[in-house]
């Protein structure tokens, strides 16, 4: 019986597939400017840490409740409230599991009631950012957040059903008891992934209710 669901969130709860990029599109900071901190870590060139401290380096002076603002522009997939309500009817404790940001983990936590949630933190000092940012989930991490979700809520990790899109998940995938693909286009994580799910929040909550029904 799985007691528990994981949730990648960029991609899945939300069709933008980053939050850090979708605050640099809204400052005019992607094009040719974060961009490239992107493609430096896709080549290797530079950590997973480095990748998040120069992203975080480029809003330094930026008003948190400015920048709270604009996350909370960024649009949820359709079917979100769907998704959740399905997790409560079949009594799953649910988790976020993010290499993305707080400020929308936060957000989603505080509209949806969630029972875990780990993210990366930007600092803050007398409401203005810093430029630091504290990488609690590097691009690795998501397993170890798991076993700490597990932990957490009292489920064993066969209990937990982990849904992600990307190469990022594939550690929690590996932890998980079921590891669910969301979409078909899925990033190196074709050898993980259990069973896979059309890019739908309504086709995912039908899943878990198949999924719980059977056992």
């Amino acid at each position: 019986m799985y007691r528990a669901l994981a949730l990648d969130v960029c991609g899945v709860l939300t069709s933008h597939k980053s939050v850090w990029q979708f605050i640099h599109e809204e400052l005019g900071l992607w094009d040719g400017k974060a961009i490239r901190f992107q493609e430096e870590f896709r080549a290797g060139t530079i950590t997973y840490r480095e990748f998040c401290e120069l992203d975080a380096a480029l809003w330094e002076g930026r008003s948190a409740a400015d920048m709270t603002g604009i996350v909370a522009c960024l649009p949820y997939r359709e079917g979100i409230g769907e998704l959740f309500e399905t997790a409560r009817e079949l009594n799953l404790k649910t988790a976020l599991i993010s290499t993305g940001l707080t400020l929308l983990t936060d957000r989603i936590a505080a509209e949806f009631t969630v029972d875990y949630v780990a993210a990366n933190h930007l600092t803050t000092k007398d409401g203005v950012f810093t430029g630091g940012v504290d990488v609690l989930v590097p691009h690795d991490g998501k397993g170890r957040e798991l076993i700490r979700f597990a932990r957490h809520v009292g489920v064993a990790l066969s209990e937990i059903i982990a849904v992600g899109d990307g190469s990022s998940d594939i550690p929690m995938f590996r932890e998980a008891g079921c590891a669910v693909g969301f979409g078909h286009a899925l990033d190196g994580t074709g050898a993980v992934v259990g069973i896979t799910v059309d890019e739908s929040l309504p086709a995912l909550a039908g899943l878990l209710g198949r999924t719980l029904a059977t056992d």
